[in-house]
């Protein structure tokens, strides 16, 4: 009768183990202008909720509205910080998020502390990263928005760079 060989088993080390949690909380803001429910009817919309949250902010922030098959903002939340000229934003992280939060499509909104809403050429290519990373997972990139002086901003879907719609 022939023998099995007993393949000895390492004891599993549990350090090698990680075990990820998100937790979404709802929590109540002192701020009157917050954009949560809010319907987005035109890229003036989503400046005013730009320019509330990061408009005057001596450095570059990116932000990403979710928004729901309505076109109503569920929630926000700030997808890069840089410097004076330049804000890194990762579309991974970007979408890791909107996903989590289920968000239908997503409009980008950033500032430009020099106060010239035009976009640079890494604006166009982050658009672009961030337009073909939505098609692929299924959250629509519906626009983005520059924002830099008072009611002075540039919106990508106004100037018809980005074309799409909540299908």
């Amino acid at each position: 009768m022939p023998r099995h060989k007993q393949i000895p088993v390492q004891p599993l080390k549990t350090s090698t183990i990680r075990r990820y949690d998100l937790r979404m909380e709802r929590i109540a803001l002192a701020d009157q202008v917050a954009p949560y429910g809010l319907t987005v009817q035109s890229s003036y919309t989503v400046a005013e909720i730009a320019m509330h949250l990061i408009g005057h902010s001596p450095q570059e922030v990116a932000i990403a509205l979710h928004l729901n098959s309505r076109m109503r903002v569920t929630g926000y939340h700030e997808v890069g910080r840089g410097s004076v000229t330049a804000c890194p934003v990762d579309p991974c992280a970007l979408f890791r998020v909107a996903i989590l939060a289920g968000a239908s499509a997503i409009i980008i909104a950033h500032n430009h502390p020099s106060g010239d809403p035009s976009p640079s050429n890494e604006d166009n290519a982050l658009t672009q990263r961030v337009r073909e990373s939505g098609d692929l997972l299924g959250v629509k990139l519906i626009d983005h928005v520059i924002v830099g002086g008072e009611r002075n901003f540039y919106s990508y879907f106004d100037k018809g760079t980005l074309e799409c719609t909540l299908e």
